[in-house]
């Protein structure tokens, strides 16, 4: 039996993984949870809740069939109501598969009749472009109320002087609700003919960050799918603090009953990885939540419990390298109007300017027209153009030499904590390339050893990829009195070479083909490792030893230096 698993597909389109599914066409599918009402079909009923009353309504038609304490909805609701049409994911039945789920820590779940519902949508509903959610006014009646989609947080401040109130403002899970069936406790995966069964345990979890597990495992299964990690095995989270943000009971669970396979996500940072407890493995499945939009998953052959994991990714233009200079000359066109009063002009370029929103451009149909616009009000767009074509191509596209000659340069990539913000992370490693030879510097106990290399070979410029070492390394310099300048390769490689992406490792890869080692750890761990290890000094009894991690990073910063070399030696040599 071939099985697929995923977690966490939270801005990833539905129809990607339909592609998914379709090239591989597993027998059952597994999803460890959060945002599980995309997959939500609306095909009987609805709850209406406020933080004091609960109404269940019929679907389509929104009409009553049960309430607590005789709660009904306001005339002004069931006007709106009419009008309203919520969006209804038919994922499921497109897929025609078993489907296997549990809840994820963002997943607001409320049992009702023996019926497990979730919150759809973020709890709003939609009527002529405002955002309305589900309240209660001071009759008692269930109402909407209209919100700010961006602030929706701020929902429930305010007090019985308003006309919507609650009377616990911590209480934020009111909203609309569809029933659900997910996989809690022991179930047995795609039944076969002749065939020994596959056992799956599905673990339910709490709400919120801090959530624990609310039914741990207690019997062998083959499977165990939650949403949660176990303790200390891919959970090192970076969003609220850094910390392991797994489950201590599910980590228990495993040593006692060692299932052959754990799929969990929930540790986004972590998805595509996975580990050992004992006999098990330990997969996470998790996707990132922001652009770009790739997909993490896992296929699961049960003949042999051999595992792949796999990336599937959404090109979009959203992030597209000129697209912020774009939108920026032509705000800057758009106050020139608005100074010399040309309210026509200054309309329509506002127009443009909403249309460049990165958030719409997915959704844009004219994009192409607009940048047409754009040209015609003198701001060139043809670069732009051609990296969004470049989505389409198999390969990058040289169209010039880069501008400065490699062999006569020295090269730098450093490794620091996570940024902070817009500001570079606490430094700790210098890779430095200089006469064909990469020399490791770690910072502070070699930082004299590097200041003095530096001035005896007469280092006066260094090449970077970004502008990230420009940043974090000056500091160190200056107070040395070494001046250094530096050259951003991403920007010169972006001025001869077109692509839809100069993330380094991805340019590579489409300039040499992905030549990279399972061991080696993606630039993000690294810097998760520096902060919570090395910089900090301290001794975590989940994670790698210090020395470990050390090589581990240091590895990768002397990757990133030799494939920086080969793209500049590439674009050079032309």
């Amino acid at each position: 039996m071939r099985i697929l698993a995923f977690s966490d597909w939270r801005v990833q389109p539905l129809d990607m993984m339909m592609t998914v599914v379709e090239a591989h066409k597993p027998d059952a599918i597994l999803y460890a949870g959060d945002d599980i009402d995309r997959f939500v079909t609306l095909n009987r009923s609805l709850l209406f809740k406020t933080s004091n009353s609960l109404l269940e309504l019929s679907y389509p038609n929104i009409e009553p069939i049960f309430s607590e304490d005789s709660k009904h909805l306001s005339p002004h609701l069931k006007k709106m109501l009419k009008g309203v049409s919520l969006p209804n994911n038919n994922i499921l039945q497109r897929l025609e598969l078993p489907f296997y789920y549990v809840n994820g820590n963002d997943d607001f779940l409320l049992f009702v009749n023996n019926t497990y519902y979730t919150r759809i949508h973020s709890g709003r509903f939609f009527v002529d472009g405002g955002h309305y959610k589900i309240a209660e006014d001071k009759k008692g009646e269930i109402n909407a109320r209209e919100i700010n989609p961006f602030f929706s947080s701020l929902l429930y401040e305010g007090g019985p002087d308003e006309e919507y109130y609650v009377s616990d403002p911590s209480v934020l899970d009111s909203g609309i609700y569809a029933p659900i069936n997910p996989s809690f406790g022991q179930f047995t995966i795609g039944k076969e003919r002749g065939k020994t069964a596959v056992t799956g345990y599905g673990v339910q979890c709490e709400f919120g960050l801090q959530s624990k597990i609310k039914n741990k495992p207690s019997r062998h299964a083959d499977i165990f799918l939650s949403h949660l990690p176990p303790l200390g095995v891919l959970d090192l989270s970076v969003r609220f603090g850094i910390d392991h943000i797994g489950s201590k009971e599910l980590l228990n669970a495993i040593k006692k009953y060692q299932p052959r396979l754990v799929i969990c996500g929930h540790s986004h940072i972590w998805g595509g990885f996975s580990r050992k407890i004992g006999d098990t493995v330990i997969i996470n499945v998790s996707s990132q939540d922001r652009d770009p939009s790739y997909g993490n998953y896992a296929l699961i052959n049960t003949e042999d419990w051999s595992v792949e994991l796999k990336t599937v990714e959404k090109k979009t233009i959203r992030n597209i390298r000129g697209m912020n200079t774009v939108r920026s000359k032509v705000k800057r066109k758009m106050r020139e109007s608005t100074v010399s009063k040309h309210k026509e002009t200054s309309n329509a370029l506002n127009e443009i300017i909403k249309r460049l929103n990165p958030w719409r451009l997915k959704a844009s149909k004219n994009f192409s027209e607009t940048l047409e616009k754009i040209d015609s009000l003198g701001v060139d767009t043809t670069t732009l153009k051609e990296r969004i074509e470049s989505i389409n191509w198999d390969t990058p596209r040289i169209k010039r030499r880069i501008s400065f000659n490699p062999e006569r340069h020295s090269f730098v990539d450093v490794e620091t904590g996570l940024a902070q913000g817009l500001e570079p992370g606490k430094l700790w490693l210098v890779g430095l390339w200089h006469a064909g030879e990469v020399k490791q510097f770690v910072i502070p106990d070699h930082k004299r050893a590097l200041l003095k290399y530096l001035r005896e070979n007469r280092i006066t410029s260094l090449v970077s990829w970004t502008r990230y070492d420009s940043k974090a390394l000056p500091p160190l310099l200056e107070k040395a009195g070494i001046e250094i300048s530096f050259i951003d390769a991403c920007q010169r490689a972006s001025n001869c070479c077109a692509w839809y992406t100069y993330r380094l490792h991805e340019l590579y890869n489409a300039l040499f083909g992905d030549t990279l080692s399972d061991d080696l750890i993606p630039g993000h761990i690294a810097g998760l490792y520096a902060d919570h290890l090395i910089i900090s000094n301290k001794r975590c009894p989940h994670c790698p030893p210090k020395k470990e991690m050390e090589e581990q990073i240091k590895k990768r910063n002397w990757v990133d230096i030799l494939q920086m070399i080969e793209i500049c030696k590439k674009l050079w040599n032309v």
